[in-house]
């Protein structure tokens, strides 16, 4: 494919850019080297190359921290939100950040402010997301009318996260894309994003048409990451019409690109509606199969789980505690993470753990967090 092709002619460059003078131009060949695998959805390739970024300016400059290697650093970070790793993405991102202001180099500037953006997002710190999101959209807008184009799209996606519909309509009805015309991929996201609105608005017609068009126009050029995205809105697509049989294959599909590179966020920042997903596959006895995709601490050892349909299905309510831990579970965190933020013993933790597996029916932290949001029991704040 294409994209192959282009992973050729930087697999070939880099050797040279490694013996010039400007450890920059060096590092730039392994940032879009990475650049390229995280689109082939190998996220494990792409974080070795941008660290590997970091050691060669180690080796010729005396340090990794450097204003031109800010953005691997922001690139690892967003790797380590994928794979939900969130407070070290926060930490790598931060830090990349800072070495980009120095750099002021404006689009790496705006991707690094969007990056921000989105780790807020996954950690829940909406103000500290928009307030992010802004800065990256005053610079894509300073740059271009196409950067005032991806800046939109993304703002757009934001709104529809956070249940604004009226901004994303007016959004739609101002874009110049051309659904049917020639595919344009350097405006991906606003393809995507308009499928997201789609559905919002229950388009879902001319939903899953465009869906389905990006997912073979990816697959064409081996964008798997983007094939993974697709996928993944076919299944939200045909959820929201209750074809649940299409859903899930669509969801086993994208599971079986996700899991070999641990891929968490792209699923779980879709919210509920994959939630319910997620739940409608447990009750269907794919749990083996679809869960075990997730990194989880603890895998799946049994059958599927005992479907409940309520609150009041429980074998048992949950105790004030076990929410606790439960909202913890879900957010990501460790059991080490929850024995420190709540001072609990790790023994502990792990003995509220297994009651909440108990009381859910479940046998994993993915399935609890699942079950959890299909029976509206977790905070969604």
């Amino acid at each position: 494919g294409q994209l192959r092709a282009a992973l050729d002619v930087y697999n070939e460059i880099l050797p040279t850019t490694q013996n010039m003078d400007g450890n920059s131009i060096a590092v730039l060949c392994y940032l879009h080297l990475g650049d390229l695998h995280s689109e082939m959805a190998q996220l494990h390739r792409a974080k070795e190359l941008c660290e590997g970024a970091l050691k060669f300016t180690e080796r010729h400059s005396g340090r990794a921290n450097m204003p031109f290697t800010g953005y691997a650093y922001v690139s690892i970070g967003r790797i380590l939100r994928q794979w939900n790793q969130l407070e070290d993405a926060y930490r790598f991102t931060v830090k990349g950040l800072a070495l980009c202001r120095v750099w002021n180099v404006a689009d790496i500037l705006a991707l690094s402010f969007l990056e921000l953006a989105y780790v807020h997002q996954a950690l829940g710190t909406n103000e500290q997301a928009r307030t992010s999101l802004q800065k990256s959209v005053q610079i894509l807008n300073s740059i271009s009318s196409w950067g005032g184009k991806i800046a939109a799209a993304h703002q757009i996606k934001f709104d529809l996260a956070h249940g604004e519909i009226k901004s994303a309509e007016s959004w739609v009805q101002t874009n110049d894309l051309v659904i049917d015309g020639d595919f344009e991929f350097h405006r991906e996201i606003e393809y995507l994003t308009m499928v997201r609105v789609f559905v919002a608005q229950k388009r879902f017609e001319e939903a899953h048409a465009f869906a389905q068009r990006i997912y073979r126009t990816a697959q064409d050029i081996g964008k798997r990451q983007t094939e993974l995205e697709a996928l993944i809105l076919l299944a939200l697509v045909c959820s929201a019409q209750d074809e649940t049989y299409q859903a899930l294959e669509h969801l086993e599909k994208a599971l079986s690109i996700g899991e070999p590179d641990g891929y968490i966020r792209i699923f779980v920042d879709e919210g509920p509606p994959m939630a319910r997903l997620l739940y409608e596959a447990l009750s269907n006895g794919n749990v083996q199969r679809l869960l075990s995709a997730f990194p989880d601490e603890e895998k799946a050892r049994s059958s599927s789980p005992q479907p409940a349909s309520s609150e009041m299905d429980l074998i048992e309510p949950l105790s004030e505690r076990e929410l606790e831990i439960l909202q913890l579970i879900a957010e990501g965190l460790s059991n080490q993470e929850i024995g420190s933020q709540l001072y609990l013993s790790l023994n502990t933790v792990k003995a509220h753990t297994r009651n909440i597996y108990g009381k859910l029916g479940v046998n994993s932290r993915m399935q609890a967090a699942a079950r959890a949001k299909a029976l509206g029991i977790l905070s969604t704040a």
